[in-house]
């Protein structure tokens, strides 16, 4: 499920699935957009932060740790993936 979460943010829900293979897909979405040319803008980048599910973890909490990712990888760069 991919949900428009802010701006220019999306949440990607992968159920059932480990956070490693999460985090290929997102390094695939990411590689797939930087080396795609759009109209509007010659290139696209994009920054993702991708974690998995704990049990008994809260909803606030799970966002927390995958915005922490997001912002670590803006940080340090972007256009990159972070698993944390």
């Amino acid at each position: 499920m991919l949900i428009r979460w802010g701006g220019e943010e999306f949440l990607a829900i992968l159920p059932e699935t480990k956070a490693e293979d999460a985090g290929a897909l997102a390094e695939t979405l990411r590689a797939l957009l930087a080396r795609t040319r759009f109209p509007i803008q010659e290139q696209v980048t994009a920054s993702l932060g991708v974690t998995e599910y704990r049990f008994d973890e809260s909803p606030r909490s799970l966002l927390k740790r995958v915005d922490d990712a997001l912002y670590s990888v803006k940080e340090s760069g972007r256009n990159r993936v972070a698993l944390l």
